[in-house]
């Protein structure tokens, strides 16, 4: 089946949910979020800004609903990439952002996707400690889903380029943050 890609009016689409085959990687980020992120209390522009700015991957379903006593057909949409964002919140997507409709995935793709999400998102912290921390609690546990999934996707054994590539920080950089970090213990 070829894949197909379109971008849909937030208004068109009546209800979302996480898709079933993203949850896993849905869940786990929640979690991680909830450890590391709960003290962030954004001012209500900043807030605004990013809701405003989200950018989600999803499959859609049509359905009917019942408005003002009149059955309509209706899209839900099922998230499996957008929602590692500290601030997402499933019941309060803006109407300004970036739906992308995609049709063709299977499970196993959209699966996939979810997971990466979530990785890049982590990988991409910019404060050193709390990037650390995130790799030594989920990624570095092999009891961990995450550490499974990571594995499966990029293998058991990470060089400092593909750090560098997953991460967004230079090599340079992750040298130095390394040794800043061995100094501290």
């Amino acid at each position: 089946m070829a894949i197909n890609k379109r971008i849909l009016n937030t208004n068109s689409v009546h209800e979302f949910e996480i898709h079933p085959a993203a949850k896993e990687a849905y869940e786990m980020y929640s979690h991680v979020d909830n450890l590391f992120f709960r003290d962030v209390t954004p001012t209500k522009t900043l807030l605004t800004t990013l809701n405003d700015s989200q950018v989600f991957l999803l499959t859609t379903k049509e359905i009917k609903v019942n408005i003002k006593g009149s059955e309509k057909k209706r899209k839900k949409g099922f998230i499996f990439s957008g929602f590692a964002n500290v601030f997402f919140n499933i019941n309060d997507i803006s109407p300004e952002s970036i739906l992308v409709e995609i049709e063709g995935y299977n499970s196993e793709t959209i699966t996939n996707t979810a997971w990466e999400h979530v990785f890049l998102t982590l990988l991409s912290q910019k404060d050193f400690k709390v990037r650390a921390k995130i790799i030594e609690e989920t990624l570095q546990k092999p009891e961990s889903l995450a550490f499974d999934q990571f594995n499966r996707i990029y293998g058991s054994h990470i060089t400092q380029k593909q750090f560098s590539k997953l991460s967004g920080i230079s090599e340079q950089g992750i040298i130095k943050q390394l040794k800043a970090l061995k100094a501290t213990k």
